[in-house]
């Protein structure tokens, strides 16, 4: 997206899985080169997805309370958290 000469979004794309729509938007400094992700594995691909801690930082930060109670029920449902080493992706 274009704003006045300027890049908002670098990056944009969309993905369908399990019946859904998933829309990917990034920036340069977003990018796998200039940011911490975690690693997983999903029927043979790499996929890197952004650190819990850190979307959660993000979604308290923009104040979005009902992102945020979605997420704290996750972490009480998986016990993330308890373990320093522990990424809510472990779980699978």
């Amino acid at each position: 997206m274009d704003y006045k000469n300027n890049w908002i979004v670098r990056y944009f794309g969309r993905i369908a899985l399990l019946n859904s729509y998933i829309d990917v938007v990034a920036a340069e400094n977003l990018n796998a080169d200039n940011h911490t992700y975690d690693k997983i594995s999903w029927n043979g691909y790499t996929i890197l997805i952004e650190l819990f801690e850190n979307r959660y930082n993000l979604e308290l930060k923009r104040n979005r309370p009902d992102r945020i109670k979605a997420m704290d029920e996750y972490k009480r449902r998986f016990k993330i958290g308890a373990n320093k080493n522990e990424t809510y992706h472990n779980r699978y």
